[in-house]
């Protein structure tokens, strides 16, 4: 991975992206991504340097991976990446959609466990892994982004997780947030219910769980986990990479609306 200065960057041929990080400024021009990390102190600055360099083993196109450090003099500032043109995250597709086309929705969602298994496969965990970090292009190509908090092996510095993994295990279990794939898994599974429910699974109720289900054989067959997930006594169990498990459903499309500020969900065939 190459090193370029901060002096080096025309900044007057940047533009702002539109979809930004939490802690971070992120730029880019017409081929690649500029990001600038606001909350790391000097000496975790360290650490994620050290971690970039394991970034190289990641030689696969459906990662947007940093490609250089970004340095002022000494001191890491950011990293760059390819942009990926005409895409958008799947948060704004589907969560904050007000109708999902659940073929779309399901063809989505195995592509993206599919690339998350090939990235466990090379040693890394992802830790932050929800939808505002998987792209879709305008040609259905589906992309992971933004590993600040990714880990390698055994490399454990600076884990930052995923919001609705934190919601989940810390606030609503109690438990603390393991380093592991099906951490990963765990989250992308959340991830899913929040896009179709339009709410957490710990507030979904069985009866809404249900009205889907009785119309979406994928969330039936998943039932099995939204009912031990829900009980706060039982272990996390190993969750299933979600391509392993989602079937083929009919073409079905989900609309939701706000009536008293409750969510209503209608399937129209």
């Amino acid at each position: 991975m190459d090193t370029i200065q901060i002096t080096e960057i025309n900044f007057d041929n940047l533009t702002r992206l539109k979809r930004q990080g939490t802690f971070s400024l992120i730029l880019r021009d017409d081929q690649r991504c500029y990001k600038f990390i606001r909350h790391l102190n000097k000496n975790q600055k360290k650490h994620l340097a050290n971690k970039l360099k394991y970034f190289d083993k990641l030689n696969d196109n459906h990662f947007l991976t940093p490609e250089n450090i970004i340095m002022d003099n000494d001191e890491l500032i950011g990293y760059t990446m390819k942009y990926f043109d005409n895409s958008i995250d799947l948060y704004n597709k589907y969560t904050k959609s007000d109708s999902i086309d659940f073929s779309e929705f399901n063809h989505d969602l195995r592509k993206s466990s599919k690339v998350l298994r090939e990235f466990h496969k090379k040693g890394f965990v992802f830790l932050d892994m929800s939808f505002s970090n998987i792209l879709k292009s305008e040609d259905g190509d589906i992309k992971l982004c933004d590993f600040d908090g990714t880990v390698y092996k055994e490399n454990v510095e600076l884990p930052i997780t995923s919001q609705i993994l934190n919601d989940y295990l810390v606030d609503y279990k109690n438990k603390k947030i393991k380093v592991n794939p099906n951490t990963d898994r765990l989250s992308l599974l959340l991830s899913m219910y929040v896009a179709l429910f339009k709410k957490e699974i710990e507030n979904i109720k069985e009866e809404e769980y249900d009205y889907l289900a009785n119309r979406i054989r994928s969330l039936k067959l998943l039932k099995y986990y939204y009912k031990i997930l829900l009980d706060k006594k039982r272990e996390i169990p190993e969750i299933p990479y979600l391509d392993r498990i989602l079937c083929d459903d009919q073409h079905i499309n989900i609309n939701y609306k706000i009536d008293d500020k409750k969510i209503l969900i209608k399937c129209d065939r």
